[in-house]
């Protein structure tokens, strides 16, 4: 229940990570997802789960999926979730000067996005911004002051202050 909890909050914090740290999680959780897939795969096949009524050929094709998908949920537990939460409880109060572009996309979370500088590391890749701050700056390039805490795992920004319009 943790790990879901984890995996719920890095995905609505806004987190970035050091570049070193979704390697690291990859490794840690494709180990866990083996062990996981391993264990699970094993009790099917020993019998001791009576409620498996599919065959051993489903199996060859399900113990990937399931190690693809277990893989990750607890990549995003690890890298944003958990990283996140203990930056944003232990981490020191840090501000940082970013330099970011504008962008307006349509899709399924804000239209008005801040894109740029470190933030491919984190996930979403953006930041979202009001529509009226994107329309005060028609040539799209900012430079922004984000504050927040910072921790050995990456920066967890709480607020963003506009600093400078920076132009083409």
């Amino acid at each position: 229940m943790a790990t879901l909890a984890f995996a719920l909050y890095g995905m609505w914090n806004d987190f970035i990570p050091e570049e070193w740290l979704p390697w690291w999680g990859l490794c840690v959780s494709a180990v866990l997802a083996a062990l996981l897939t391993g264990w699970l795969t094993w009790l099917i096949l020993s019998g001791r789960n009576p409620r498996y009524q599919r065959g051993a050929t489903d199996l060859i094709v399900l113990s990937p999926l399931m190690f693809v998908a277990s893989g990750g949920f607890l990549w995003m537990a690890l890298v944003h979730g958990a990283a996140g939460a203990y930056t944003r409880l232990f981490g020191t109060t840090h501000a940082e000067v970013a330099t970011l572009r504008l962008a307006h996309r349509y899709g399924r979370e804000c239209h008005y996005q801040a894109i740029g500088w470190r933030l491919n590391y984190a996930m979403p890749g953006h930041l979202c911004v009001r529509s009226s701050y994107y329309e005060s700056f028609p040539r799209h390039r900012v430079e922004m002051e984000l504050r927040g805490q910072r921790s050995a795992f990456g920066f967890n920004v709480s607020s963003m202050r506009h600093r400078a319009d920076l132009g083409p």
